[in-house]
This record gives C-alpha cells, structure tokens and sequence, in this order.
C-alpha cells in the first residue's frame, strides 16, 4: 500500500509531470515493469514504497564522490527518477515520453549588451534589476498574506539585499543569523558574519534573533539531516538547524538562494574567458575522476575507468545555448548546482520542518532578463556579483556591499581541525569494518586519508572537505 505522498498512474491513464524552470519545487518518479506509474515530490514516499524496488544506483553515488550531491534525471535509487528543470514528461499507456527541454532563460538568445559601445547601458541595466528585485519582493509579501514571516540573514550581499528589501515593507520583521562556534577559525570567520548582520538590522529596526551551531550538532543530527535529504549529501547543513529554530514562530523564511547563480557570485567564475568550461567546473567540484580513483571500493572502479565524472560533464557542456564562456558556466550551474544542491537541500530541510523558504531571486524574470546579458557586462574587471552590488548600492552599508562571499557554508575545515569529538565521530563512521561492508571506499585508502589529515589538519582543508563527503555517505547508506 502506497503512502498518501504519493500518486499512481496506470496504463490506461493519461498523467503529465513538470518541474518549474528554476527547478524549485522537486518532481521524483518510478514506472514499473508492469506499467505502473508512482510520483511525488518527495523522493523518502516513493524510496517507502514496498513496490519500488529500492537498489542503490552506484553511477549516481559515484557523482556524489564529484558533485556532493545526485544529479537529475538521476537519483540515489536505480528506480527513482527526478526530472531536470523545466522539463515535462507524458505518461501514456503505460509508457514515457519526455518532452524536448526548452532553453528556459534565453541563454540561446542575442546578447543585448554584447557591443562594447553598450556600456551606457549599465545605468539602465540595474534600475531594471532593481526594478525585478522590488517585484518579486512584492509578490512574495503578497502571496504570504497574515502568515508570520521572517528572514535568514547571514551578513553577506544576497540574505542582506533580502532583508533590505522585505524591511521596508514589512511592519514586523525578524532576521535569524547563524552563530557558528567552535574551531580553529583559520579558514573561515563566522563571527564577522554575526557582526554584519548586526549592522544591517541596527540600520532597518529588524530584530535579530542568533541562532548558534557547532560541532556537537552536526554529529546529534546528521543522521536525521541525511534522512530529511533522502538522499546522499554533503553541503551545508546550516539551513537544517535555522529552519528547526524559525518554524517556532514562523511559516515562511526568506532567504538569498539563488543571487550567486543569476549574478555570477562563485569565484571560479573569475577563471571564465582564461581557462576551459571543463577546467574550470573540474576546480569547482571536489573530486575528478582521477584524484577520487584511489578511494573507491571495487564496484566504483569501472566509473572512474570509463572518467565518467568528465564524460558526464562533457555531455552538459555540449547541451549549453549561451555564447560567452562566463554565461555558459552559469548556463551550467543553472542545471546542475542551483536545483541538484541548492533548492534540493532548501526544500527538504524546510519541508522537514514545515515551513516554505521564499528568495526574490528565485525569479525567472530575473534570470531570463540575467541570460541576455553578456559575461562582461555581468563581471568587468572579474568582480562578482558587480550588478548586484551597483543595484544594492543605496540599500545597503558599503562595509556589506564589499564583503567577500561567506554566507551560511559551514566551518567544517575549521570544525575537523580542532574538534576532538568530531574526530573521534568521523574516524568511527570510517572505520575499516564499516566500509568493508558496503564496498563504496577502499578502507586502506581512507585510512591513509584520515591518517594524513590528522597529522597535519590545518594545512589540509582539502582533506576535510573529502574526509566529511565520504563520512555523510556512509551514515546516508548506514541509514538505509
């Protein structure tokens, strides 16, 4: 029997499934050999189902090693399908056909600011973003009625631009910043993201609310953040924590999600014109098909054989529409980062707590009128964000306009360098006996890992970021 989060479709129905352009809202689904159809928008219904069956789907675990997370049309499970942003398929006696996915944001289209004689243009551009910014705020306010409203606010540019906006039209406004504690503090300093936020909500009356986090709630918790995932996971799980904390006394968060995709907030970016697309993304995920070849267990060798971390990257590069190397990285994220991590993990640790997660940059307005700008129009002279930052000028303290990205990413470099607890946490779920029995890792090569890092934490961030990747995996795959 099928859960109540999940619908069925038989062969004699006609069924049609969408996902938004922006891939906001998640689209899972499972055909059956005997034609059956089970969807639902959350992947834990359809993985609870008894008729679905529920193998492991080594690819996706495989790009996880890569990306941190699955990626669609791909999910976790060999039988479980997610659809890509803006895409549609068509149920039909007892058969799928998929709809040919449209450019959703106009990469494909002429650039309008491409001519360099267009840099009068730039005055015109970001009243227009500004313009777009106020709207979708007004839309969000609008539809959100008497439900109690309140903000994440980090201290950077894009939960900050957030915040600016909704307090003032807002009567009533609380801003929830994170207080992230413990650690050596060498790789990241959370507390003058505290201090930023301080400043903006001194600035507009807002009332702040700090929420802290530290080590100890990562190891207390991971279990339950992974189950809320439902899939494999490694990013921050910062919004799990601040979304337990708001969901007491509110039912709609506001929140930045999105502004570094549309606005070209990644330093990587930077790279783009100077270096190749697949250099470029192969610096922006953890782990190539090489460096990671050395970990894995015996049934994830042939991935890294076939370098199907590359191929896959590859294949996406050539389905990219847009003209010049900065808008094709972002044509790229576009598919990949901001629906397979970014909404991913906001939608299901918001949903896990019950409250909706609302960003004014989740605006296809927005990204269609971003799309048809050029890549130096959207970063001259390599700065990020540099449209954002001009059309925030006057709502904004210039000490947070100028800040450099931070945002709500967890300390975990800084966490594993001098947390004893969760040394000893991390070493156990690594052990050599638990990975035997799962075959993903190669134990004696994690244990090198371990050992490597741990002889010399501060001066290995990388290592951390690889130890906690495969750590999440496995409590995920301990869970199931």
């Amino acid at each position: 029997m099928i859960n109540n989060a999940v619908k069925e479709g038989h062969p004699g129905e006609k069924v049609t499934l969408s996902r938004d352009a922006l891939g906001i809202n998640q689209t899972y689904y499972s055909l059956l050999e005997d034609g059956r159809l089970f969807y639902s928008d959350d992947i834990n219904s359809l993985a609870d189902c008894p008729e679905i069956p529920g193998e492991i789907d080594d690819w996706s675990v495989y790009q996880y090693l890569s990306f941190r997370n699955t990626i669609s049309p791909h999910t976790i499970y060999k039988n479980i399908y997610s659809l890509r942003p803006g895409e549609e398929i068509i149920y039909e006696n007892g058969r799928l056909s998929r709809q040919k996915m449209k450019n959703c944001f106009g990469f494909d289209e002429v650039d309008i600011t491409s001519d360099k004689a267009a840099a009068h243009l730039q005055g015109s551009v970001t009243k227009q973003i500004s313009q777009i910014l106020n709207d979708s705020m007004d839309e969000i306010l609008e539809s959100a009625g008497d439900k109690e409203l309140r903000c994440f606010l980090s201290g950077g540019l894009d939960s900050s631009v957030t915040a600016a906006l909704a307090a003032v039209k807002c009567a009533r406004f609380t801003a929830f910043t994170l207080d992230m504690k413990g650690g050596a503090a060498k790789f990241h300093d959370k507390e003058a993201d505290v201090n930023a936020a301080k400043l903006l909500c001194d600035k507009y009356g807002i009332k702040q609310e700090i929420v802290s986090m530290e080590p100890a709630d990562l190891i207390d918790n991971l279990g339950q953040m992974l189950k809320d995932m439902g899939e494999p996971f490694s990013g921050t799980f910062s919004t799990w924590i601040l979304a337990r904390e708001a969901a007491k006394s509110a039912d709609i968060i506001l929140t930045g999600d999105g502004a570094d995709e549309v606005f070209a907030g990644y330093e990587p970016y930077k790279l783009a014109g100077s270096e190749g697309l697949s250099e470029i993304i192969g610096k922006m995920i953890l782990m190539g098909d090489e460096s990671k070849e050395m970990f894995l267990g015996e049934r994830l060798i042939p991935f890294a054989k076939e370098k199907a971390t590359s191929s896959f990257i590859d294949v996406r590069i050539d389905e990219l529409c847009a003209h010049d190397d900065l808008n094709r990285l972002l044509e790229f994220d576009a598919g990949i980062l901001l629906p397979d991590h970014v909404l991913r993990y906001a939608s299901n640790f918001s949903r896990a707590h019950s409250v909706s997660l609302k960003s004014p940059f989740l605006n296809e307005n927005l990204f269609r009128y971003m799309a048809r700008l050029s890549g130096d129009t959207k970063m001259p002279g390599k700065v990020t964000k540099a449209l954002l930052r001009k059309a925030a000028k006057d709502i904004l303290p210039p000490d947070i306009l100028q800040r450099k990205k931070e945002g709500f990413i967890m300390p975990i470099e800084d966490w594993m360098a001098s947390g004893k607890r969760l040394k000893e946490f991390v070493t156990d779920i690594l052990s050599p006996v638990s990975l035997i029995g799962q075959d993903y890792l190669n134990p004696v090569s994690v244990q090198v890992l371990l050992k490597k890092y741990y002889d010399d934490p501060l001066n290995n961030p990388i290592f951390a970021r690889i130890i906690w990747n495969f750590t999440c995996l496995v409590v995920w795959l301990n869970g199931q």
